[in-house]
């Protein structure tokens, strides 16, 4: 009888001492940060197939929507990390400890993103004045056509032939507005919705690591439990 209970605790749920609720909200958690990993390789994929033709390519660049996709993958890789250590938690110990690792990793990243967005527009006039005049004429057509200007401070700077600007010294002398204001604020709009995502994405692995951290510590407590009751059964035999 006791050889048969020792078996037995080997298959016990491992966490039967612990609040459901608790469980229930780590694993909430979880979800909650895979599903950022899941949205940052969709939105960044897809803003990768459409760079170089958007006001969202001058305040990006490729190396940082490649970094958003690689990071979302890394998300996606952690939870999975996560989820094995959570149902396996004696017999795969270690994963919970480089889950909580790799969260941190993706944290750092997701800080240096921010980061490198942020000095790209500290001075923002300069920036995308250097990003108009590296455009190529059909993206500053497009541009033109779509917010209602023409050139850059005016039509003679920087200004190219487009529908909305088909004559470039009748709207310079008809003084029409130049793209520098407009570019500007969509650029800074831009950057804030980027920001807000990104702040918002580390709140949530700030709360996964606690999270992680708790779970290690009640795996520690059940494991204690277990190797008491394990070692009195023991001593029966």
């Amino acid at each position: 009888m006791i050889a048969y209970r020792l078996r037995m605790l080997k298959r016990e749920n491992p966490y039967k001492n612990v609040n459901k609720l608790a469980l229930s909200c780590y694993i909430i958690v979880e979800l909650v940060y895979l599903i950022t990993g899941i949205i940052m390789m969709s939105v960044s994929s897809s803003w990768l197939l459409t760079f170089g033709n958007n006001v969202r390519s001058a305040v990006l660049s490729k190396f940082l929507i490649i970094g958003g996709i690689i990071v979302g993958i890394v998300r996606v890789l952690t939870f999975l990390v996560g989820m094995i250590g959570f149902f396996a938690p004696f017999k795969r110990r270690g994963l919970l400890i480089a889950h909580s690792i790799s969260i941190i990793i993706t944290a750092i990243a997701l800080l240096i993103l921010g980061a490198k967005v942020w000095f790209k527009t500290l001075d923002e006039r300069n920036f995308f004045k250097d990003v108009w005049i590296e455009w190529k004429n059909g993206t500053r057509a497009r541009f033109q056509n779509e917010f209602n200007c023409c050139g850059w401070e005016y039509p003679l700077s920087y200004g190219v032939v487009s529908r909305i600007c088909p004559d470039l010294q009748q709207a310079n002398a008809t003084m029409f507005g130049g793209c520098d204001d407009l570019l500007i604020r969509s650029g800074d709009l831009l950057s804030r919705e980027i920001f807000t995502s990104l702040f918002g994405f580390m709140m949530i692995d700030v709360l996964t690591f606690l999270a992680v951290c708790v779970l290690i510590h009640v795996r520690k407590v059940e494991e204690r439990f277990r190797k008491i009751e394990e070692k009195n059964l023991t001593l029966l035999l």
